[in-house]
């Protein structure tokens, strides 16, 4: 509901969408000439907003997002761009599921590993990952010995389920692989 009404409120302000009125007036903010609102890694920022267009722009967001109760972590600009500040991306629309590399970079300031492909990473990739990583952090262990799920975001991180079980040496143990920007980062037990 909160992303139509944050949709709905952006397309009521900017009219038509026009691919030129998206640009960056700093590093790390987008402003949309049309919608008159700008945004940042945290969202749509009514600050910026005043400090790009003014103080009438800003009030006119700022009434929106007390009477609809917005979500500003999602996103859509007026020449179709949309954004989300939870998976830290940005996609040439809400409807696409891959990542655009420009836009993420624009507004984050670094391109997810899903963007380098031109689309989001399957979670299989995700498990292969954690696969490969776990033969490297523990070479005593046989490679069938381990069982991995697929991953699953929680926020901007993936996690993937990895499951040890083994007689010889006796492993019985359930963890996860945390992935961040598309690199396993460490293997967490439950344990």
């Amino acid at each position: 509901m909160k992303k139509t009404v944050i949709m709905a409120a952006i397309v009521a302000l900017s009219g038509a969408a026009y691919a030129g009125s998206v640009y960056s007036p700093s590093k790390g903010v987008l402003c949309d000439k049309k919608a008159k609102f700008c945004t940042d890694s945290y969202g749509i920022s009514i600050g910026l907003t005043k400090e790009y267009f003014g103080n009438k722009a800003a009030k006119k967001f700022e009434r929106l997002v007390e009477k609809d109760h917005m979500d500003l972590t999602e996103w859509t600009f007026s020449n179709g761009v949309s954004c989300n500040t939870h998976k830290k991306i940005c996609k040439k629309s809400k409807w696409d599921d891959n990542a655009d590399a420009h836009w993420t970079k624009m507004l984050f300031g670094t391109v997810p590993h899903a963007a380098h492909g031109g689309g989001k990473k399957a979670s299989l990739d995700f498990s292969r990952d954690c696969k490969n990583y776990l033969m490297d952090k523990f070479p005593g262990i046989p490679n069938g010995a381990s069982s991995v799920g697929r991953g699953y975001y929680k926020g901007s991180t993936v996690h993937v389920p990895v499951t040890f079980k083994w007689d010889e040496p006796r492993l019985d143990e359930k963890g996860e692989c945390i992935i961040k920007n598309g690199v396993v980062q460490r293997y967490k037990s439950f344990h």
